[in-house]
C-alpha cells in the first residue's frame, strides 16, 4: 500500500481547495501570522498517523514519518481545508465554502474515529487476507494494492 506525503499545490492541483482560497489563505499567512499551509498538512498528517497508530496492537500498519497512506489522503487534505476556510474572515462565498469544507472535514474526522477505535484497518495489500483476522463482521479493513481502494468486511464482502 502506497504511502505518500502531501504538498501544498497539490491541495489545489487535485481540486480540494480553489486557487482563490489558496491564494487568500496564503495571505493571511503573510499579513496575519495565520499557520503556514505546510504546517496544518504536518498536523493534519500527524493527526491521521496518530490515529492509524493508535491501533498498532490490532494490524494497523505505519509508513515512512511525514506520510498518510493513500486511503486517508483524502481525510488529510480535507482537514486541512477546513483549517484553511474555517479561519479566513472575508472568503468569497464564505458561508457556502465553511459549510461544503465543515461537512468534508467531519467524514474525515468521523474516518479518524474509526481508525482510533479499530473499526478500520490500514493493513498493506498482501499482509494476509481478512479470513486469518477473525475479526468480528463489524469491522471495516481499508485494503489497496494498486487503485482503486476499497474497504472490506472481515470474512470477506465489499462495502
Amino acid at each position: 500500500m502506497p504511502w505518500n506525503t502531501i504538498s501544498e499545490t497539490q491541495l489545489v492541483s487535485e481540486n480540494v481547495l480553489a486557487q482563490q482560497d489558496y491564494a487568500a489563505y496564503a495571505n493571511l499567512v503573510l499579513h496575519n501570522g495565520f499557520d503556514s499551509v505546510p504546517n496544518l498538512i504536518a498536523n493534519a498528517i500527524a493527526q491521521i498517523r496518530a490515529a492509524i497508530g493508535s491501533n498498532l496492537k490490532v494490524y494497523n500498519q505505519l509508513g515512512a514519518n511525514g506520510t498518510v497512506p493513500d486511503e486517508a489522503r483524502d481525510a488529510t487534505m480535507r482537514i486541512v481545508v477546513w483549517r484553511m476556510i474555517a479561519c479566513m474572515p472575508n472568503a468569497p462565498d464564505k458561508n457556502s465554502k465553511v459549510a461544503e469544507a465543515k461537512a468534508a472535514s467531519e467524514k474525515a474526522f468521523l474516518f479518524l474515529e474509526e481508525l482510533r477505535k479499530g473499526t478500520v484497518f490500514i493493513v498493506g495489500a498482501t499482509t494476509f487476507s481478512t479470513s486469518q483476522l477473525n475479526l468480528p463482521s463489524a469491522v471495516q479493513v481499508v485494503r489497496c494494492g494498486t487503485p482503486p481502494c476499497y474497504f472490506e468486511r472481515a470474512g470477506g464482502g465489499l462495502v
